[in-house]
């Protein structure tokens, strides 16, 4: 597994956890599945650069700041 796709998958959980959200809450406020987010957060499925913008976007971040590793 490539690094980035590790830090994709800890940073989604990790704030995800650290606002207390649901993957309901988290799919309602980006219109992803909640199917699609527990997939994107097991890495049974890998996000479009696209997808990753939509996630950012929701936590009030830049791609590179929902990347960084904490």
């Amino acid at each position: 597994m490539s690094s980035n796709k590790k830090i994709f998958r800890e940073r989604l959980r990790e704030l995800r956890g650290r606002r207390g959200w649901s993957q309901d809450h988290l799919s309602a406020r980006t219109g992803l599945t909640q199917p699609y987010i527990s997939q994107l957060e097991t890495g049974e499925r890998d996000p479009p650069l696209a997808t990753v913008g939509v996630l950012a976007r929701a936590f009030g971040l830049t791609v590179s700041e929902f990347m960084e590793e904490t």
